[in-house]
């Protein structure tokens, strides 16, 4: 004897007319994107962790230029900086063409034209 099988259709259309499978779906598809949203403002409220650890090294020691010879004479060079100084305007301080030293006050200069 062979026991009857019910017949089940993947089309199945009467099931997504039924107005309470709708609203659980509906239920679902809010419940979700909510559940996310909360979980994130909590995370936000909660306390700060660092996210790397920070290794303390020691610096770096750079060669500071504290001249340079330049194959030049010494009339056009100097020249050349007294403009450049006004250029950048560099108020200069205290200055000797025979001993060539120049004093200006200290301003930065971030690039080409900076003012």
């Amino acid at each position: 004897m062979l026991a009857a099988v019910p017949k089940i259709t993947v089309n199945d259309r009467s099931s997504r007319n039924n107005p309470r499978e709708k609203a659980t779906k509906m239920k679902r598809i809010i419940f979700i994107p909510v559940i996310f949203f909360l979980s994130m403002w909590i995370q936000s409220c909660g306390p700060m962790q660092e996210a790397t650890t920070v290794q303390n090294t020691a610096p770096v020691e750079r060669v500071i230029e504290k001249e340079r010879i330049i194959n030049k004479p010494f009339d056009e060079v100097w020249q050349n900086i007294i403009e450049l100084l006004a250029v950048y305007n560099m108020p200069i301080k205290n200055l000797d063409k025979n001993s060539g030293f120049i004093a200006t006050e200290y301003k930065l200069i971030t690039g080409v034209g900076a003012q």
